[in-house]
């Protein structure tokens, strides 16, 4: 009995030093994921006016009912451009930021209709 509880304690211990290491993988994945998309982002922050009023008609005639698929087509082109930006990479970036934009203030009217309007 004795040796039956004690192997039954070192498979426990066992078990919990693979999940421990599995935790400790998978935090270190989700911070490299959160590290590279911050430095994606920070390539396309835009602090000029006229683009951000561009980008503002853009979101105001966006079709928004195919914004993942955009950007699944676009996210890999820009992402890979080089640092040369020509018009075609401008306008890439700008319906990128657009894209994300409109499916941000979608899932928020959706959350807002989900959660906070009362059931009609």
């Amino acid at each position: 009995l004795e040796q039956a509880e004690r192997i039954a304690a070192e498979q426990r211990q066992r078990a919990q030093q693979r999940y421990r290491i599995q935790r400790q993988n998978f935090r270190a994945q989700t911070n490299d994921l959160q590290l590279l998309l911050i430095r994606r982002l920070q390539k396309i922050v835009i602090n000029n006016m006229q683009d951000l009023l561009q980008i503002n008609d853009i979101i105001e005639q966006e079709d928004r009912h195919h914004v993942l698929d955009r950007l699944a087509k676009i996210q890999d082109d820009f992402l890979d451009a080089d640092e040369k930006r020509d018009d075609n990479s401008i306008f890439m970036l700008e319906k990128a930021v657009s894209d994300i934009i409109s499916y941000i203030l979608m899932s928020n009217e959706y959350s807002k209709k989900k959660y906070y309007d009362p059931p009609e």
